[in-house]
């Protein structure tokens, strides 16, 4: 499970134990770095460089694939990903790109501007009526809006204050597990927290480190949460750990990933969402917290 991780977030790791096409692809994508002699690539530009080779060359043959598999050049033109790997969820399907090989399916290319609207008989795009019998909104999944309206319900700490105030100006956590004000309040998720390939690993380790800070709240029988310079410190560590991650997100084609190629203007643009280094760094960091068993940062009362 650590190698995988370990692959799948970009570290080197010496074998590949998982070896799917994630797992080749992250090796592939760090390949200049760690099986070249990178001894002149000592600067971060330098370093971007590298990867950036690394992902073109990447990115050139999920795009050759397309011409492989895909007849219509017209259609297989409309299918390549123009971006670098990590702008956009990667995706892995063996039958995908073989469907629109089939006489009954066609690909309505919109300029990345959608449809212009519904009619009677079907979808408008483009200025053209397109009849259809079924029309399946495949809008995704809810990202990006705020915990309370998530959970379905809000969230009061000491004095009535709610969690959609104290985060009206982005997240403020200690290790994205807690929030000073909420006593007895714990996150799950990748609010300031690591991000991981495989979600559940992330939910794993946060489990256990809030197991841990629960036992030690029931042992001394009193509430638990972070104390309010603890919280600061933290907020500066998401902070400096997201620069690396920021011109890269500028850079990409639009999307909900850069708030549609306006980074700036979301709500987390000042304070980072989630844990901007590998995530066993961030794994290592609250491990060393527990085995210290001194609750830095941590208020009893």
């Amino acid at each position: 499970m650590t190698n995988f991780n370990r692959v799948s977030s970009g570290e080197f790791e010496i074998e590949d134990l998982v070896n799917d096409s994630l797992t080749q692809s992250m090796r592939k994508l760090g390949s200049r770095l760690y099986f070249q002699n990178t001894e002149n690539a000592s600067s971060p530009d330098q370093i971007d460089t590298l990867l950036q080779m690394d992902d073109w060359e990447l990115m050139e043959e999920v795009r050759k694939r397309v011409d492989d598999i895909v007849i219509d050049e017209t259609t297989a033109s409309h299918l390549k990903p123009w971006y670098r790997l990590f702008c956009k969820r990667p995706c892995f399907n063996d039958d995908y790109l073989h469907t629109f090989n089939r006489e009954n399916v066609s690909l309505i290319d919109t300029d990345g501007k959608g449809i212009d609207g519904l009619s009677h008989n079907g979808v408008v795009a483009k200025n053209r009526e397109y009849s259809v019998d079924c029309i399946i909104f495949a809008t995704g999944f809810e990202v990006g809006t705020s915990y309370p309206t998530r959970s379905g319900f809000e969230v009061y700490g000491r004095e009535n204050y709610t969690l959609t105030e104290k985060w009206a100006d982005g997240i403020r956590t200690l290790h994205g597990i807690m929030s000073h004000g909420f006593p007895n309040c714990f996150f799950l998720g990748i609010t300031q927290g690591a991000y991981t390939a495989n979600y559940t690993h992330m939910l794993y380790e946060q489990a256990h480190h809030i197991s841990h800070l629960i036992g030690s709240s029931i042992k001394k029988q009193k509430t638990i949460e972070p104390g309010e310079w603890a919280e600061n410190d933290w907020v500066k560590t998401i902070i400096s750990k997201s620069n690396s991650i920021q011109k890269f997100s500028q850079e990409c084609t639009p999307g909900y990933y850069n708030n549609e190629g306006e980074p700036g203007k979301r709500r987390s643009a000042r304070i980072p969402a989630y844990y901007g280094g590998p995530s066993e760094e961030f794994f290592n960091i609250i491990r060393e917290w527990r085995e210290t068993d001194d609750f830095a940062g941590i208020e009893f009362n």
